[in-house]
């Protein structure tokens, strides 16, 4: 199966137009971005990355992660010890804070580890594969849109769950390939974008998370609350000929005050607890893998 995928720079980008091809594993049915950049180019773009946008639109990232937070304290009551991957500027981190977690995160922007840091948290400027925090010392760990972006996603989650206390949970937030409207979409899909690697079902995701001692108890649709300003912006980007009176529209102050929720379907929490008994670790995962 191929597909086009849309290029994307920054974590809020509103550049779509660039196009590669988009397969799926006729083995697993993992859908994946061939050919991809390579790892070492993403990942010191990652390192370079400063996104103004994401920090204009906080106040709906604050919104949208509290409710998060809600989903998260109905399994687990705040104050573990919680570690944010991909934490960016923090905003989840210091929210959860509020709530009474002990909080840590890991961010590879140089750039969004500094924004984070200026709120007074303790977040380390690495890649989760540079991490050396000790095994098993976390209660929760959250990955927060940020499993599309591993180039390999199996190693990753390999190490997410030697992290992860046994009976810890994992809350985890993608994009769902599989949802009513990727389908309906197409190649216009918006999550398709250079920067994601990878896309997951519900199915593949949960067959991962399964060869690594984590046993999925939940799967969630999310709601993101997002300014209708961004909106606006964002549907000017996937609709050219529209976009010049969008944009225009979007200008308009009331609306970058005017938050609206979003839930289009395509977009999944997933919770899963590490297994608490004992069995013997997988063999250390090593190289890219296409396979889930």
């Amino acid at each position: 199966l191929t597909e086009d995928v849309v290029s994307a720079e920054l974590l809020t980008s509103l550049d779509h137009g660039a196009y590669t091809n988009i397969v799926r594993c006729l083995a697993c049915a993992l859908v994946f971005q061939a050919p991809a950049d390579p790892l070492p180019e993403i990942e010191e773009c990652y390192r370079n990355v400063e996104d103004p946008v994401y920090l204009r639109e906080e106040q709906g990232r604050v919104r949208t992660f509290d409710r998060l937070l809600d989903e998260i304290a109905q399994m687990r009551s705040p104050g573990g010890r919680l570690l944010d991957i991909g934490c960016y500027t923090g905003v989840f981190l210091a929210r959860a804070q509020r709530r009474g977690w002990e909080v840590s995160g890991l961010e590879p922007s140089q750039w969004a580890a500094g924004v984070a840091r200026s709120r007074g948290l303790r977040v380390v400027n690495a890649l989760l594969a540079e991490n050396d925090l000790p095994p098993e010392s976390f209660d929760v760990i959250t990955v927060l849109d940020v499993i599309e972006h591993f180039g390999d996603p199996r190693a990753e989650v390999q190490r997410v769950e030697r992290l992860l206390k046994p009976g810890g949970l994992l809350a985890l937030s993608t994009m769902d390939v599989e949802s009513g409207f990727a389908r309906l979409m197409g190649p216009r899909w918006p999550w398709f974008m250079r920067m994601h690697l990878y896309y997951f079902s519900p199915h593949t995701l949960c067959a991962l998370l399964a060869r690594f001692r984590l046993e999925v108890v939940g799967v969630r649709r999310h709601r993101r609350i997002v300014s209708a300003r961004y909106l606006l912006e964002k549907a000017a980007a996937q609709f050219p000929g529209a976009g010049a009176l969008l944009r225009l529209a979007a200008r308009l102050p009331l609306l970058g005050r005017l938050h609206v929720p979003v839930n289009l379907g395509d977009i999944i929490n997933v919770y899963a607890v590490k297994q608490r008994t004992v069995a013997p670790h997988p063999a250390p995962v090593t190289g890219a893998s296409r396979q889930a």
